[in-house]
Formats: structure tokens, C-alpha cells, sequence
């Protein structure tokens, strides 16, 4: 597993129709886990979303931004990064007006080979329980909704 981080500073009075964005370098694989950081102080006046090229990831959302106090945020998700740049974005905006804010983001990034058979398998589990539904519907048993 590799594990890519960025730390992005934003200063005061960025809006968030003005929000910055840099880009960080990861590699081929899949995007397993994202970790933000919204440390304290940043009182709800800030946003943070990332993006794999022009599609936004984190939050998941299109029209929406992580915002908080204090907040870890840590998930894991399966995003392919098979194309080139292998890079993701992080766009952020501080509507505070006095102070500057931090964000710190860290992906997680496993070979798709590792990757691939375990979504594979919770697929099948999915179906599988889907199955086992449908058939205690069928005989009338407890639990076959």
C-alpha cells in the first residue's frame, strides 16, 4: 500500500466561489481510503473537496464541501486511477476574515491486483444475500421482507 498526503493553506477572505486548488501526484491503483483533516478553529467558515480530474470524489456530492471544526474524516472508498495524470485535486475555501486555514488530505493507494478480488467478492456476498432474501420470501420464513 502507498499513502499520498497534502497539506493545503488557505488564506483569509477566499470564498468559496474563489476557492484555490492544487493538484498532488499519486499512482496507478485504487483509491481505498481518504483521510481529511479540518483541525480546530476553522469554526464551519471553511470547505475542502477533492476531485480525480474532473470529478469530484470527497464528498461524493458534486455540489458539496467537507466543512467543520475539529473534524477527522476517514472512509474507505474504491476509485480507479488508471489514467494518466495519476494525480487527484483539492480545492478549499476559508470564508474567515481575519485568520488563514490549513487542511491536511491523505489517500491510500493499492495495487488494483490486491484491490480487484476483494470487490469481486463483496459482490458476490451482495447477491448472495440478496438470493438468500429473495428465496425466505418465497417459503414465507421470517426475514423474507
Amino acid at each position: 500500500m502507498s499513502y499520498f498526503s497534502k497539506t493545503i493553506s488557505v488564506p483569509a477572505n477566499t470564498a468559496s466561489e474563489d476557492f484555490i486548488s492544487e493538484t498532488f501526484d499519486i499512482q496507478f491503483g485504487i483509491v481505498h481510503r481518504i483521510h481529511i483533516s479540518i483541525p480546530s478553529g476553522h469554526a464551519g467558515l471553511t470547505g475542502i473537496r477533492v476531485l480525480q480530474g474532473l470529478h469530484q470524489i470527497a464528498p461524493t456530492s458534486g455540489s458539496e464541501w467537507f466543512s467543520g471544526d475539529d473534524l477527522e474524516l476517514d472512509y474507505t472508498e474504491f476509485i480507479e486511477v488508471d489514467e494518466t495524470p495519476f494525480e487527484l485535486t483539492v480545492d478549499a475555501y476559508n470564508e474567515d476574515d481575519t485568520y488563514a486555514h490549513t487542511f491536511r488530505v491523505g489517500v491510500g493507494v493499492m495495487p488494483r491486483y490486491v484491490m480487484l478480488p476483494q470487490e469481486i467478492l463483496q459482490e458476490i456476498l451482495r447477491g448472495v444475500s440478496s438470493l438468500m432474501a429473495g428465496m425466505a420470501k418465497w417459503f414465507g420464513m421470517p426475514g423474507g421482507r
